[in-house]
């Protein structure tokens, strides 16, 4: 009854104009009379004399429709979540252990321990006076908005009983920091192996060998004692449901983007494409939107709460990124002394220490006391909030370090903390007219770092890497290093030395999350880089050539695995003339001929995928446990790689012979062949014509209250069957040693033609608008479902031609009321 009452709200909601699109506003930061032309998806095409003013309002525009992912973002990167959801659960309680009790407090913890607001505070003194300016102008559209309509509040927000404070040139730096650190996740995946081999040390060289990681990158300690054990599960648990609860879960989240130069394009001008990999969520983090000023025209994708547009193209070049995969944190072993130093490579050390108090909605504040070596902020300390801990055997857990003795803590150091001119990068992007040009403004990217993919109308296409890739004293790698045996960083790579190229001979540039260096590169970059097979396919398909926007449309949709292709292949197919189970044999009927095409309609991918994760779970949870063999299944796409070793080498050169398991590979797989078939019996039906891949791997776009009895229908948009997995272009990212739901995916696609811009294409993941009840919350969820894009137009005919409204937008003398001068005062106090 309720569902259908909201259907009917919503539905007359959606034939009512927002606020903002009425045909005149006032405002009184503008400079001078500006105009927004909106499109039949709600996309700002925005008109001013000034770039002041076009910071102006895309601030004004982006509050209008974005202000609840705008506001949760900003309350983020202060540690104030628990303030307006209470305390929530982590996710990752399928990996945890214990410690069931952590909670948005101790995220809230954290990320006041990173102390991400000071950061954002030093990217403010550190960007220069006109970018800061612009930053100002942006903020005061922001609030423009909220003056203007007081009672527009978002729908998330008045069920939650909060409000948004008034915005200052500080908070767009605070969004960047919250994006960024959300794709800051070399950490957890450190905290993860450092568990894996503390919970199994004899069984670690295997387990290592599996993921990858030698002695050059570093090998993780082995716990001496059961509390050290404890600490380590309880950290990696934490880390787990702190990437959980923020969506990024790791592999396949990076993106793809490529270019492409005029002997490969069927004109002779270059192309670009590009879809960034991001959680399912709604709204989705992009935004399209077109500025226009002297000395600035760009249109692309913005992020919520950051002027500027961070993928597209202006009048002369277009410019895409993808994650780099960079190891840009450490995390450092500490001795501690309980009265209050740590061990460093000189001798004892001072611990700073702070009490912060943390806002918990419906609770008493919480005091956390918070503690930072000169290494990085300790975690541990994060878990005095948390009543009643347990330990795996019952014993409650314990923090304290009795006095004189000593204890270990963990360190974490995050590049981010070290603020950067990220978003003053953006905005020179935008204004960049040569690769000369823009590699001057990627040069002031720091953190994430970014693979920047460019192309421009002179016919050139280049690659840079671009951000702080730090500088160590060791080696790097993916273990905890001795906070005793280091002094941490020392600054970070210079920017001339990192990998770039321009106008190769292959004439492509292609960026899916790759290595991009070879083993003479002389700095670490990364141990987390993710497998080569999307790049692969995309060269492969780019190489031949005649390309347009429907060719790249074509490999942006591609849904073929050659890794799938090469196991069936190789180890699953020549087992037909040797295996006799009846149901195995079905399995690989069912799998003859496939090519790799993880087809939402076809049954191969759904068998596929139920045979190896049944035979990797009967490999590893057999000598492992389920809780170390879930934890290496769910390795970002590691396990990708890990099968494969596993087939080709057999099971006893990872474990040894013995009688667990069945003598030989063979007979474990025809093992697990039998229990795909069972196990898809169960869950499909028995008819095997009813088997779909899509029927296991659907998307579902989640809103911030998914899981919230009836909240979450209302929110989310519906489940559709999806295609793909992490290894194909079309990327349908899944959780391999958990569900088959889709989990990540393509949150934008964006096609350029530099030889005409009005064949330009794009798509949103879900829509424009951040409103559940609004017209263009959910409308182009289909488009991209479907394979399906919009026009970009670019030139002002083809916007006037493409515009559904108009707004006017002018200035106006500013009001000094009591609300206006409440404002102005809160404004104050908070910067």
């Amino acid at each position: 009854m309720l569902a259908k009452l909201w259907e009917t709200t919503r539905r007359i909601y959606e034939r009512l104009p927002l606020p903002s699109t009425r045909r005149r506003v006032a405002l009184d930061c503008l400079e001078a009379p500006a105009e927004l032309s909106f499109d039949a998806a709600g996309v700002p095409y925005i008109f001013a004399q000034s770039q002041h003013d076009v910071a102006v309002l895309q601030g004004y525009v982006h509050a209008r429709d974005r202000l609840f992912q705008m506001e949760m973002l900003r309350r983020m990167a202060q540690g104030r979540i628990s303030e307006v959801v209470g305390r929530q659960p982590l996710g990752g309680k399928g990996l945890s252990l214990h410690f069931d009790a952590l909670s948005t407090v101790e995220l809230d913890g954290l990320l006041r321990l990173l102390d991400l607001e000071g950061a954002a505070r030093l990217s403010v003194e550190q960007v220069s006076a006109s970018y800061r300016s612009i930053a100002r102008a942006y903020a005061s559209g922001v609030n423009a908005f909220l003056r203007a309509h007081p009672l527009s509040r978002p729908l998330e927000l008045r069920l939650l009983g909060s409000d948004v404070e008034p915005w200052g040139e500080l908070d767009p730096f605070l969004v960047h920091k919250a994006f960024a650190f959300n794709l800051a996740l070399s950490w957890q995946a450190k905290l993860t192996v450092e568990a894996l081999v503390a919970s199994h040390p004899e069984q670690a060289p295997s387990m290592l060998a599996l993921l990858g990681i030698t002695s050059a990158t570093g090998m993780p300690h082995v716990p001496q004692s059961t509390p050290e054990l404890e600490q380590i599960r309880r950290l990696a648990s934490f880390g787990r449901g702190v990437v959980e609860t923020t969506g990024f879960m790791g592999g396949g989240m990076g993106s793809n983007a490529w270019a492409v130069g005029g002997e490969l394009s069927a004109d002779g001008q270059p192309l670009l494409a590009a879809d960034p990999h991001l959680p399912t969520f709604v709204p989705s983090f992009s935004y399209f939107q077109h500025l226009e000023a002297p000395g600035l025209k760009v249109s692309g994708t913005t992020t919520p709460g950051m002027p500027g547009v961070i993928m597209g193209h202006n009048e002369t070049c277009a410019f895409a990124m993808t994650h780099a995969w960079i190891d840009d944190s450490d995390l450092f072993s500490e001795e501690v002394r309980a009265d209050g130093s740590c061990l460093g490579p000189d001798g004892w050390e001072p611990l700073a220490c702070d009490v912060t108090t943390i806002m918990v909605k419906g609770e008493d504040p919480v005091e956390m006391t918070l503690r930072r070596s000169p290494r990085g902020g300790l975690l541990d300390g994060l878990f005095a909030a948390i009543p009643d801990r347990q330990t795996s055997d019952g014993a409650q857990a314990s923090d304290e370090v009795p006095d004189g003795a000593q204890g270990r803590a963990m360190a974490l150091r995050w590049s981010g903390q070290d603020g950067g001119r990220d978003l003053e990068s953006f905005w020179a992007m935008d204004r960049a007219h040569s690769w000369g040009e823009f590699r001057k403004a990627s040069a002031l990217l720091s953190t994430p770092v970014l693979n920047v993919v460019y192309a421009d109308r002179d016919g050139h296409i280049g690659y840079q890497m671009a951000g702080w890739v730090p500088q160590r004293s060791w080696e790097g790698g993916l273990a905890v290093v001795q906070g005793r045996s280091s002094r941490g960083w020392h600054g970070y790579v210079d920017f001339d030395e990192l990998p770039f190229v321009l106008d190769p001979a292959q004439d492509m540039v292609v960026s899916a999350n790759q290595r991009i260096v070879d083993d003479d590169y002389p700095h670490y970059l990364s141990a987390l880089f993710e497998p080569p097979f999307r790049a692969d396919r995309a060269r492969r398909l780019l190489a031949q050539g005649k390309l347009d926007v429907h060719a790249l449309r074509a490999a942006q949709l591609d849904q073929k695995s050659e890794w799938a292709e090469r196991i069936n292949e190789r180890w699953l197919q020549p087992l037909s003339a040797t295996i006799k189970n009846p149901d195995a044999r079905l399995a690989l009927l069912l799998l003859a001929g496939w090519d790799g095409s993880m087809h939402a309609e076809q049954a191969a991918p759904a068998v596929f995928y139920q045979t190896v994760l049944a035979f990797v779970r009967r490999l590893l949870v057999a000598r492992l446990g389920d809780w170390a063999a879930r934890a290496i299944l769910e390795l970002y796409t590691m396990p990708a790689l890990a099968l494969e070793k596993m087939l080709a080498q057999g099971e006893e050169a990872w474990f040894g012979a013995d009688e667990i398991l069945p003598p030989d590979s063979e007979a474990l797989m025809e093992l697990s062949l039998a229990d795909a078939v069972c196990t898809l019996r169960e869950l499909l039906g028995p008819q095997t014509t009813e088997w779909r891949w899509g029927r296991l791997h659907q998307r579902r776009q989640k809103h911030a209250f998914d899981g919230v009895p009836v909240l979450s229908s209302l929110f989310n948009l519906r489940a559709v069957e999806a295609g793909g997995d992490g290894t194909t272009l079309n990327t349908g990212l899944l959780r391999f040693g958990a569900s088959f739901e889709q989990v990540g995916g393509t949150d934008a696609r964006l096609i350029v033609d530099l030889g005409d811009f009005e064949r330009s294409r794009w798509v949103n993941a879900s829509g424009q608008s951040g409103h559940p009840y609004a017209r263009n919350y959910r409308d182009q969820f289909d488009l991209l479902m479907a394979g399906e894009d919009r026009p970009w137009p670019f030139s002002r005919d083809a916007i006037a031609a493409a515009s559904r409204s108009i707004l006017e937008a002018v200035p106006c003398k500013p009001k000094h009321g009591f609300l206006e001068r409440l404002n102005a005062w809160a404004l104050s106090a908070r910067n």
